[in-house]
């Protein structure tokens, strides 16, 4: 890779031709040889000229280029080069037919034409419009704040980042707690449970796990706090213990219990997360599970979802014209051991766990070929309600709860 070690080649080689070539060398022949001379004349304009066609042939033309179109390009590239040497570089080094002046004003007019460009650009989101898949993409991506929360649910139950209720008539049957991991399960798995006349209520906050008296913030080095204590104890505990609910689903982000930049703190002092942080998140979780045991809740873990590579999936996918083949380029992630770890625990000690990585058999797709995620680590709506009809599944058949 450049650059890197690999790069002492071509600077040692020119180095020895230099220091060892004479004029009457074969070497030294070779190169005097007058389109190698002309290509050393055009070597800035080369180098200037490369990157912005190379660029911009990836982004519009073809993101992977075969090698007849990488022979076009350097043609073009050197065509280019080759004019803005004859007709830009040469008249601007001649003192005579350029003035010192000329070259101030024309260097501000092109600094401000570049400037207006840019700002304009930055201005209009890039022009993205241009795209002819835009639309279908951010359709496809679209996450509305009513995916979020809803009036209705927030006047009952407070004005929490995530707060949705399948059916505001009715009292709850089932409820989801946890951060934007569990808000992104409740369009599909409301739907589902729906269609038995449960009713799903969602509650949440963004980077807070469902653990009841454990308060998070990010540490010194990075500075902040998240306040989960504050935005979500109170409620949680009320919740745990709501009378027309019988099922309590619990889900959270699988990085963010084992983040080491983040500082987790017991308000009832009996668990030390500085100490053995697997150990700490075990006993943390299970006193949730336990709170809602005892109130007569019967608990599943929903499994996370893997993260995939790309994290920007709309500028990944409208940086290319082949929609298809940016969408295959998708990867997952391996698997977070710890976590995976977290879950055979729970399972060991009779936690349900709700499977959902073998519902991602046709990754980055659903079943009926539409896209699973809206951004790196969260499910698109289509996504949802596929994942939400696999989990149904498994509520009904009682099957993956007790093993992967």
């Amino acid at each position: 890779m450049m650059p890197g070690v690999i790069a002492l080649l071509p600077v040692l080689s020119t180095a020895l031709i230099i220091m060892c070539a004479d004029h009457e060398s074969s070497v030294a022949k070779i190169l005097s040889h007058k389109y190698l001379v002309l290509i050393g004349l055009m070597s800035y304009s080369l180098y200037l000229w490369h990157q912005p066609v190379l660029a911009l042939y990836k982004d519009i033309i073809e993101p992977h280029p075969t090698a007849l179109s990488i022979a076009i390009i350097l043609v073009l590239i050197f065509i280019l080069s080759y004019l803005s040497w004859k007709f830009v570089e040469q008249p601007f080094r001649n003192k005579s037919r350029v003035r010192q002046k000329q070259i101030f004003v024309l260097s501000v007019i092109g600094l401000i034409f570049t400037a207006t460009l840019g700002a304009v650009s930055i201005l209009n989101n890039g022009f993205i419009h241009r795209f002819p898949v835009y639309k279908a993409v951010k359709q496809t991506l679209a996450w509305p704040d009513e995916l979020n929360k809803c009036d209705d649910c927030s006047r009952k139950y407070g004005n929490n980042q995530y707060c949705l209720i399948y059916d505001s008539t009715n009292e709850p049957t089932d409820i989801l707690i946890g951060d934007s991991h569990a808000n992104h399960f409740f369009l599909g798995l409301s739907a589902e449970l729906g269609k038995t006349d449960r009713n799903l209520l969602m509650i949440g906050a963004g980077g807070c796990p469902p653990l009841i008296d454990i308060d998070m913030g990010y540490n010194l080095d990075h500075g902040g706090k998240l306040q989960c204590m504050k935005r979500t104890n109170a409620l949680y505990k009320r919740l745990l213990s709501c009378k027309t609910a019988d099922r309590i689903f619990l889900a959270f982000s699988e990085n963010t219990l084992f983040d080491l930049t983040l500082d987790f703190t017991d308000s009832r002092g009996e668990i030390d997360f500085s100490i053995d942080r697997e150990n700490a998140v075990r006993l943390a979780l299970m006193r949730t599970v336990e709170l809602a045991a005892n109130n007569g809740k019967t608990v599943y873990i929903i499994e996370d979802l893997p993260d995939t590579t790309f994290p920007d999936f709309e500028k990944s996918l409208l940086r290319s014209n082949d929609y298809t083949s940016s969408l295959r380029a998708l990867k997952m992630k391996s698997n977070n051991q710890q976590y995976q770890a977290l879950l055979s625990y729970l399972q060991e000690h009779g936690i349900r766990v709700l499977r959902t990585h073998h519902l991602l058999y046709r990754f980055p797709f659903t079943d009926r070929e539409q896209l699973l995620y809206r951004d790196g680590t969260h499910l698109s709506r289509e996504g949802s309600r596929f994942v939400g009809e696999g989990m149904a599944l498994q509520l009904r058949t009682n099957k993956m709860m007790t093993g992967r």
